[in-house]
């Protein structure tokens, strides 16, 4: 089956929070030059693999490890793979009830609100005149993601809501490669009215002139972050030769809540100058230069020329993981045979879910 990558709206709902926050990142993103789609980091190819199998799998009524070997995207699906995207199937399936129809990939339109607000909602079941139960795939493990006053969410139910005439719906959102990926909430008509005035007020606020600019988590994956100005804020009053062991634990706290945003920036910054320099106009103090080669690899066929048997001093082995090798052989699983080094203390926000270390005499410091 072929998967057609869908449509993105600029003021779509995978990019909702962003724009109901800073309603003058929708303006300056379209001054941003569109590069070459590429399908985006390996990440983002890879989540797209993933919704693939997942799209497959519920149209064709197969279980992921059924297509383990197949390719998606440029990915060959794995173990790994299978069981992550069984889990989205598995809740899928659950929750289907005599009087659903399924929906995948479904188209989402709130053009009575806005014509370029529409986006596409991974699966959904529907009793019209009653209820329906949404569904999102997140593949990513990089940042845990809540259905819980989620606006991504809110705008693919809001669409079905009105369609169908519902009087509520359940949404889940499924990151199984985080812990506790499977999260959920449930709107009613009062909900839904309330995120339609948000929807309009904010989209509204986009077409202004001089929409503001908002800093914030929200910036993160913004086509303009490279460029856009409210990002300097956070160096106005950078010191970088200042002695941070006087900084006090508050102060420490507002660098490290930044930290993920502005290594984003200048990365996205990077990128602008690159792209600028390449064009003939490179910032100031900076030119263009040739890079480190990459590695030398063999070309296809080479290993034919040296065979194995008549060149061994050109090989060399080693002894899979235990990973590799009890997923292999499971019957030489055996955990006398391996060590692992104690987990090392590290720093994760409030809402981590996993359980605060509570003094220092039990942390285990190298």
């Amino acid at each position: 089956m072929t998967f057609e990558p869908p449509a993105h709206s600029i003021v779509g709902a995978s990019s909702a929070k962003r724009w109901m926050t800073c309603a003058g990142s929708v303006h300056l993103s379209e001054q941003v030059p569109k590069e070459d789609d590429d399908g985006g980091s390996v990440y983002a190819r890879e989540g797209t693999a993933a919704h693939e199998l997942a799209e497959d799998c519920l149209k064709l009524g197969m279980n992921a490890a059924d297509c383990i070997g197949d390719e998606y995207n440029g990915f060959t699906v794995d173990d790994e793979m299978a069981a992550h995207v069984q889990v989205y199937l598995d809740l899928v399936r659950e929750k289907m009830k005599d009087g659903y129809q399924l929906f995948v990939e479904s188209k989402v339109d709130l053009s009575w609100i806005d014509e370029r607000m529409f986006g596409t909602n991974d699966a959904m079941l529907v009793k019209p005149y009653n209820d329906a139960i949404i569904f999102d795939l997140k593949y990513g493990k990089g940042v845990r993601v809540a259905a819980e006053n989620n606006p991504q969410l809110a705008f693919y139910a809001l669409g079905p809501f009105r369609s169908y005439d519902l009087n509520k719906i359940e949404a889940y959102i499924v990151q199984p490669r985080v812990m506790d990926g499977v999260t959920s909430t449930v709107w009613n008509k009062e909900d839904m009215d309330n995120w339609e005035r948000d929807f309009t007020q904010a989209v509204k606020a986009t077409r202004l002139p001089n929409a503001p600019l908002v800093q914030g988590d929200h910036c993160r994956w913004c086509p303009a972050l490279g460029v856009c100005p409210a990002q300097l804020d956070d160096f106005n009053d950078l010191d970088a030769t200042r002695d941070v062991s006087v900084l006090t634990n508050e102060q420490i706290g507002e660098v490290l809540a930044k930290a993920d945003l502005i290594r984003s920036f200048l990365d996205a910054v990077a990128i602008q100058a690159l792209n600028r320099a390449a064009e003939g106009n490179p910032p100031p103090g900076y030119k263009l230069v040739a890079g480190r080669k990459g590695n030398r690899k063999w070309i296809n066929g080479v290993e034919g020329m040296f065979p194995v048997d008549t060149f061994p001093d050109l090989y060399e082995t080693k002894l899979l993981s235990p990973a590799k090798v009890f997923k292999l052989r499971p019957d030489l699983a055996d955990d006398t045979l391996v060590e692992q080094s104690p987990a090392k203390p590290t720093l994760a926000p409030k809402d981590d879910p996993r359980s605060a270390l509570t003094t220092v005499a039990d942390l285990d410091f190298d």
